[in-house]
């Protein structure tokens, strides 16, 4: 209970982001769960096809993808039931929010082996330079697949 009366601390756009990012990953975890990846990639409109031009990131991107990662990493955190959300649904869910910013991404599908036993696959978010990993590290997988 402490910990749903601090969000009252945060001023009322940082509420705002933090309900739309938990409503977000409840919906999207849902549809992880549910939906196949061909019928994700058709739900959420992911081209493989690269953009005809890339666009330069504005300036306030950074800010924005700062504070959407921290929202995601916090909800994961702070509500019980939300620390078993996917890497899939977090990528989705940062995609969303920052497309609505008018920041455009390109998601990543990698997998690896695990003890030589078990495939593992992971999903992260790319804008420009910058890598949104939402607290796991990427660098052992191996690019599969990509989306823009």
């Amino acid at each position: 209970m402490t910990k749903i009366l601090k969000i009252y601390k945060y001023p009322f756009c940082t509420i705002f982001l933090l309900l739309q990012t938990l409503l977000l990953l409840i919906i999207i975890q849902l549809c992880v769960r549910v939906f196949s990846l061909q019928s994700l990639i058709k739900l959420f409109s992911l081209q493989r096809n690269p953009p005809a031009s890339k666009q330069e990131l504005p300036v306030a991107a950074k800010a924005h993808l700062n504070k959407i990662e921290w929202a995601i990493v916090t909800v994961r955190r702070e509500f019980p039931f939300m620390h078993l959300t996917r890497c899939l649904a977090q990528a989705l869910t940062a995609r969303l929010l920052l497309k609505k910013r008018g920041i455009k991404t390109v998601l990543f599908i990698g997998a690896t082996m695990r003890d030589r036993k078990k495939l593992e696959a992971h999903a992260w978010l790319s804008c420009g330079t910058t890598l949104m990993n939402f607290g796991a590290g990427n660098q052992e997988y191996t690019e599969l697949i990509k989306f823009y």
